[in-house]
């Protein structure tokens, strides 16, 4: 005599991609927004030469610091190759459509810009290299994440026992070993975007939204201040670097770069804001040579205040 085995109900598969995608509107829109700029990029030169990325708004601290600020906002639609956004975009459609379902179009979109805000300013601010990505933004829908678990375990406490979290913390860890030994990933923008992420989500579930929102804001006012610092006097390495992107957008020899007067302009100005004379000079004594009138008379006025600053080479020139 045989009994036959009881009848179990088949595991629930993911959902089919248009139901995600009425689920999680914003996180295809961006998505797709990202694959639109990354063709915009390519057809303009390509997604990996550093004058082509700042031309379509990479975040670079000296350009930020001539006062380019909006380079907070534009990277996070920026990448750099074509497995730097395919990589994103696959995590986006994991991590981005669940912090969606549980947030909301709008809660969900404002916590991941302002991680993506934070993420760049952050960068701005220690980091010397030019950088893109949605890893800011991506980050901080990790930092969400953790804050979603945070308020559906009800402690803090719990959060270690947690085996999401553990997994969670594991991958970052991953990756932040990874970014450190092989990749040189920028984790100033990674970790910024993440502290911001967490407390965007904290705000976006607590009861009383404003007050947190408020104090969210006013450290991202302070974060971006601090990255784009008006009127401080800059180093030498900073001057140095100002006084090479200004030579390279008043006459673009590689890279993507194209002519661009009054960027070189703002740049050649941070460059002779600092103590470094030198860098000055040689920023004023490019814009001399040039044709353009205007561009060489700027030049000459840059090269009088390095001769001021004692520049023996400038006073020469002037003679």
């Amino acid at each position: 005599m045989s009994v036959d085995s009881p009848q179990t109900e088949p595991e629930a598969g993911p959902p089919p991609l248009l139901e995600r995608m009425k689920r999680s509107p914003v996180t295809f829109a961006l998505a797709a927004i990202n694959v639109l700029v990354f063709v915009l990029v390519e057809r303009a030169g390509s997604s990996t030469d550093a004058g082509t990325l700042l031309r379509f708004g990479a975040v670079e601290r000296t350009h930020v610091l001539a006062g380019e600020v909006w380079r907070v906002l534009t990277p996070m639609f920026l990448h750099i190759g074509i497995i730097h956004l395919a990589w994103n975009t696959y995590a986006s459609f994991g991590f981005c459509t669940v912090v969606e379902s549980v947030l909301g179009r709008w809660r969900f979109l404002s916590v991941y810009l302002v991680s993506g805000i934070g993420g760049a300013a952050a960068s701005a601010l220690v980091w010397s290299r030019v950088g893109a990505g949605a890893s800011g933004a991506m980050f901080g829908i990790l930092g969400a994440t953790l804050a979603l678990r945070y308020r559906i375990l009800g402690s803090a406490a719990a959060l270690p026992r947690d085996p999401y979290v553990r997994s969670l913390v594991g991958q970052i860890a991953l990756w932040t070993v990874l970014g450190v030994v092989v990749l040189r990933f920028d984790h100033a923008a990674h970790f910024g975007g993440m502290a911001f992420g967490l407390a965007g989500g904290l705000a976006a579930t607590s009861r009383r939204r404003a007050l947190p929102w408020a104090v969210i804001g006013a450290m991202l006012v302070a974060l971006v201040a601090a990255a784009a610092r008006p009127g401080a006097v800059p180093d030498e390495s900073t001057a140095n670097d100002a006084m090479g992107f200004a030579k390279l957008w008043l006459a673009p020899s590689k890279e993507g770069f194209v002519r661009d007067v009054p960027r070189a302009t703002r740049l050649a100005d941070l460059a002779c804001r600092s103590d470094d004379a030198p860098a000055c000079f040689e920023i004023g004594r490019a814009m001399m040579s040039d044709a353009d009138t205007a561009v060489s008379s700027r030049g000459r006025a840059i090269v009088t205040r390095a001769c001021d600053a004692k520049v023996a080479a400038a006073c020469r020139l002037l003679e």
